[in-house]
């Protein structure tokens, strides 16, 4: 291995790309032993980068130290010097804890749903995560999985089928397996304990009268069925996927924005319950929309996943087909900016803009930048990068990327970890963070457009979830979580919470349906 590096840079260097050849292969073998699989291994490697730097000149030793701390199998006193040595090394911060899931939200919350309708039994020693879910809070960021209850800013974490990564603005506490891995987490809970799930089932409307519902009618492999119950939960998402209604109410341009994930997500369950008197509520023009690969298709792309997503556009900046930069790429962290810059992109000239990098940030961009369907061009020079940049006025490019280099405060130290103040001076759109000068070839760009994920508008809800008619009275039997519950989001969104709302509400609402379910047993032998 080379000599002594510092722990941290061999671990950015295997999770880049740019630790190879040897140093990589003998990093990655001396902690397959303990991890079967180079997938474990990346994830508890980027669990330390949670935990902290550890003070040792041997760069493998510590991440198994340290997977070993993770699984549990450390013993007490190793383990309690472990992390004092963290604690001194990198003091805690109190930073938020996000879940992140765009495409699979409604899949998982409608899992939710029907466990905590199905009254489904907890195994011994687990809470109401059991289903593999996160609790979170902020401040600070708590963590609960399982049995463990811990700050995830901290030196102390325990993991099971949970991912953790290092992200701008926060800790990204990811399903092992992303959305999928979710979703196949909650079914295979749900059918254990025997659920049935009914696919190809397209539901039409609720069945209801004054005393409230009592099922829907789906529309089953070209079949129409009455399906009655004592209890409905609404869990179909937003109206994201239907260019008429984003056209009605987030207004004009919308029609041509793509969407992030699933096509199904047209409304359908706000539609059914608006008929039946339900109250509207919350920021009904609003949506958490990206900037998202301008060549990506209508619709999410299951094999792509989240990769179609373009967001280091803090180490950068944007450029629109005038040639001209248009907002402040680096106001605030990424997880506090990315859901409100879709609509920023979608304003612009064409619908589009470049994302603009050199050579000293291109290693710290994120994983989506080296998928092969990313739409990038790349030059030696400015003047070839800015001919290449399709659509847009090279002449004005090249000069508003000279004026920009020319403009940044470089006195003030760059550290893309925090708000590092490193600003333009003189701009009238300024960069407030990370601005470094684009000088050092090769550079590269990538073109996005909008990509919009969920609706902010949707059904009125109580503490129960259950839903709201127009008058201000709970509808019977009718309940919501997810994105089509309204009221939550308005303007703006911190990533992650759009997943972590859909497990709270999905939850109280499964319970309260199970309550329902039960009162009606009771009274019926009354």
């Amino acid at each position: 291995m080379s000599e002594q590096p510092q722990h941290d840079e061999w671990i950015a260097g295997y999770l880049e790309g740019t630790l190879v050849g040897e140093d990589r292969r003998r990093l990655a073998a001396a902690i397959h032993g303990h991890a079967e699989r180079e997938q474990e291994f990346v994830a508890q490697v980027r669990l330390h980068l949670v935990l902290g730097s550890l003070m040792s000149q041997d760069a493998a030793a510590p991440v198994l130290r340290r997977a070993a701390l993770i699984q549990g199998t450390l013993d007490p006193e190793r383990r309690r010097t472990l992390l004092a040595s963290t604690s001194a090394l990198r003091p805690a911060r109190a930073r938020p804890a996000v879940v992140r899931l765009a495409p699979f939200a409604a899949a998982a919350i409608l899992c939710l749903a029907i466990a905590g309708a199905a009254g489904l039994p907890r195994p011994a020693g687990h809470p109401p995560s059991s289903l593999g879910l996160v609790a979170i809070s902020t401040t600070p960021a708590v963590l609960e999985r399982g049995s463990a209850s811990q700050p995830a800013s901290g030196s102390r974490l325990q993991v099971d089928d949970l991912l953790v990564t290092g992200a701008q603005g926060g800790l990204t506490v990811e399903a092992w397996g992303g959305g999928p891995g979710l979703v196949e987490a909650l079914r295979k809970a749900a059918e254990a304990r025997g659920v049935t799930l009914i696919f190809q089932a397209r539901a039409t409307e609720l069945l209801a009268d004054d005393d409230g519902v009592h099922g829907v009618r789906a529309k089953i492999a070209g079949r129409t069925h009455d399906i009655r119950a004592k209890a409905v939960v609404l869990a179909s998402g937003g109206f994201e996927s239907n260019a008429e209604w984003r056209t009605r109410y987030l207004g004009p341009g919308w029609d041509l924005a793509k969407v992030r994930g699933t096509r199904f997500n047209t409304g359908d369950g706000i539609r059914m319950a608006l008929d039946i008197g339900a109250a509207p509520a919350g920021n009904w023009s609003g949506c958490h929309a990206v900037g998202w690969d301008r060549n990506a298709p209508e619709f999410g792309d299951l094999e792509v996943g989240d990769g179609f997503q373009k967001h280091s556009y803090p180490l950068g900046i944007m450029l629109n087909a005038d040639g001209q930069r248009f907002v402040d790429e680096g106001a605030d962290f990424r997880n506090y900016t990315y859901a409100k810059y879709g609509r920023v992109i979608l304003g612009q000239p064409g619908q589009f803009a470049w994302q603009v990098f050199d050579a000293k940030v291109l290693p710290l961009l994120r994983d989506e930048y080296r998928i092969k369907r990313a739409t990038r061009v790349r030059a030696d020079t400015l003047e070839e990068l800015a001919a290449k940049l399709e659509d847009v006025d090279a002449a004005k490019a090249l000069a508003t990327i000279h004026g920009f280099n020319a403009a940044v405060e470089t006195a003030i130290p760059f550290d893309p970890n925090v708000k590092d103040g490193r600003g333009t001076a003189g701009l009238a759109v300024p960069k407030s963070n990370w601005a470094n000068p684009i000088d050092t070839p090769p550079f590269e760009a990538f073109a996005v457009t909008c990509g919009v994920t969920f609706t902010f508008g949707g059904l009125k809800v109580d503490e129960r979830a259950q839903v709201i008619d127009g008058d201000g009275a709970p509808i019977g039997g009718l309940y919501a979580a997810g994105e089509l519950v309204g009221g939550l989001f308005w303007h703006n969104y911190p990533g992650g919470t759009g997943l972590m709302a859909g497990a709270v509400f999905g939850r109280i609402a499964g319970a309260s349906a199970g309550a329902r379910r039960i009162e009606a047993g009771q009274q019926a032998f009354r």
